[in-house]
Order: C-alpha cells, then structure tokens, then sequence
C-alpha cells in the first residue's frame, strides 16, 4: 500500500502502486509542475513558490517577498520560506548525528550557497560550515570518506573485504558517530540470514 501526498500535504492518492502506475506518474508529474512553475492565487505567490521550492533559491524567495504588499499572502509565503529553512538547517545536523559527515557538510555548502546575502542567514551557517574544520569534525569527515568507500564497495558486490576494512576503520573512528554507523554495518554484515 503506498499514498502519494501533494506538496500542500493534500492526500492526492492511496492505494496498491502497481496497480495504477500510469495514473501515479501523472500525479508526479503535476506536483512537479507545481514546483517547477509555483501555484498560489496570485503570480507573485506562483513566483515566490516558483523561486524556493522550484529553484531551491533563498535568498531569491526573500527578496521577491520583500517587495510583496503587506497582507495575508506575503505572511504565509515568509512562512513558507522560514520553515523551509529551517528544515534544512536542521538537516544538517540530523546527518551529523546519523554520522553522515559528508552528506551534512555538503548540505551546509548548499544552504549557504542557497541563502545568497541575506545576512542574518550567512551570519547562522558560516560558523556551521567553519566548525567542520575543527580536529573533531575533521576525524569524522575522514572516517566517513572510509566508510563510503566501503559502501560503494558493496554496492559494487565486493562484499569479501568490507568486513576487515569495517574493523580498520574502527580501530580509529569506534568513539565517533561514524564508527557508530560503521560498527551497524558490520553487524549486519556479519549477521548470518535465516
């Protein structure tokens, strides 16, 4: 059973997935359009949407708000956008506790890329992004590129030698967030299947 959810958080479709996959894919399509082009009851709500969610554009959607009439619509579009930030900002360290250094380094490039000179949000994310340079940081950025390189190891089915390489990283990531990821892989992989 599965359900496909608009992006107003409208319950769009349930049910069995095969069943209907060509209906499914129009649906996909129509909320991607929504993005791609905004929707809202005025061209510069579309645009604002357009902007945020569409190009992924910060600092874009903030100006075009600011030149919005005071009003109901320039309130929930601030809305929108603080929210949005906000979700994403959280992301970054959601991944750092998941021991996903790499993803939540990357998410904080990506977000101060995104925030263009809104000032009050680069003063939030540059020290975010500079304390991935500390010691600590860097230890669980290194070990995580170890790790990935196992993954992609066993994505490539190499499976042989993930396990001696998961006990490698360990001796020197087993205190870190990553080792903790690690150490769930290699329990895995040493788990026999029934």
């Amino acid at each position: 059973h599965a359900a496909l959810i608009g992006i107003d958080g409208k319950l769009l479709w349930d049910g069995q997935p095969l069943s209907e996959t060509k209906k499914i894919q129009e649906l996909i399509d129509g909320e991607l359009l929504k993005v791609k082009k905004g929707w809202g009851d005025t061209a510069e709500g579309r645009k604002v949407r357009a902007t945020l969610y569409g190009k992924n554009d910060f600092g874009g959607a903030a100006a075009l708000i600011v030149a919005l009439p005071d009003g109901d619509e320039k309130t929930t579009l601030q809305g929108e956008l603080d929210r949005r930030y906000a979700i994403q900002k959280k992301s970054i360290t959601e991944l750092q506790s998941q021991g996903r250094w790499l993803d939540s380094q990357a998410a904080c490039k990506a977000l101060l890329k995104n925030v263009g000179t809104k000032a009050e949000w680069v003063a939030e994310l540059q020290p975010i992004l500079l304390a991935f340079d500390t010691p600590e940081s860097k230890v669980e950025l290194a070990a995580d590129k170890k790790l990935e390189k196992i993954v992609k190891q066993l994505r490539d089915k190499k499976r042989d030698g993930a396990p001696k390489a998961l006990e490698a990283l360990l001796k020197t990531a087993a205190n870190t967030k990553v080792g903790e990821r690690a150490q769930r892989l290699l329990t895995a992989l040493n788990t026999p299947l029934p």
